[in-house]
């Protein structure tokens, strides 16, 4: 049986508040005035997959979308036409690109300060940080932002997010006891509303169930304690930047070493 719980976040999971702050941003996209729009959030907050959905609001709009390649970033934005077409800049994590020294954050700004000038719509998810360092940067940018923080989840949300997850089961979902309330609330507490973390803490709340064949609804002994629900499960946030990061720059080592010119043999 497979773990729902693991299976990467889709657009049904737009609930709620995340429902309201997506009305909010598309009715802001929809005012033309020249802004940067920020999605402000921890890792895990939703960020992405609110973009996502921006990113289709866009599409139905006839706004066609621009994507900076992450191992290139400075050099698409350079290069991104900045006459005549009407499109938008999105931009998910840009917090990446300040992990990485041999991306001067300062040059990515100024390029997106310049795109926006042009009446272009800038869309970027980030993290506090990272807006602190924007910011030290380039104060200038304070006037141009629109600033929107992502909600935390609440516990009917996070219920009906944990329920919708079992669901995807289909027909074995009849099979396996559902959480309890008390389960989902001292996830949902530990969790502090975000959605990654409570996913996380449920993926580990399953497999330990079916270890110890206690998922089915068969079985009616006790649920397990759960001790890692004391404290946060195994920090996610550093190892997916580095991840990410590292990628990044063999990606930059890639094409460093197909444009370097050969060296000429000495006499």
């Amino acid at each position: 049986m497979i773990n729902p719980f693991l299976i990467e976040r889709d657009d049904s999971e737009v609930i709620g508040k995340y429902q309201e702050l997506l009305l909010k941003i598309e009715s802001s996209i929809k005012d033309k005035t020249k802004k940067i729009i920020i999605l402000l959030g921890d890792f895990g907050s939703g960020k992405s997959l609110i973009l996502h959905k921006i990113e289709s609001f866009l599409k139905n709009s006839n706004i066609e979308i621009y994507k900076p390649d992450a191992s290139k970033i400075i050099k698409d934005l350079k290069e991104a036409p900045k006459k005549k077409i009407k499109y938008s800049i999105l931009i998910d994590n840009i917090d990446f690109f300040a992990e990485i020294k041999e991306t001067p954050l300062n040059s990515v700004v100024d390029y997106l300060e310049e795109l926006n000038n042009a009446g272009k719509i800038i869309i970027l998810s980030l993290m506090q940080d990272t807006l602190s360092s924007l910011l030290k940067i380039k104060p200038s940018l304070a006037e141009r932002i629109e600033i929107y923080k992502m909600p935390s989840l609440s516990f009917s949300e996070a219920k009906k997010m944990v329920e919708g997850r079992i669901a995807l089961l289909g027909e074995e979902a009849k099979e396996v006891k559902s959480f309890s309330d008390k389960e989902i609330m001292d996830i949902w507490d530990k969790s502090n509303g975000n959605p990654k973390m409570i996913l996380l803490f449920c993926s580990y709340l399953f497999e330990t169930k079916m270890k110890q064949g206690m998922l089915f609804s068969n079985n009616n002994e006790k649920t397990p304690e759960l001790k890692s629900l004391e404290s946060k499960p195994p920090a996610f946030k550093s190892k997916f930047v580095v991840k990410k990061t590292e990628k990044i720059k063999k990606n930059k080592a890639d094409t460093k070493r197909k444009t370097k010119k050969p060296k000429k043999k000495s006499r």
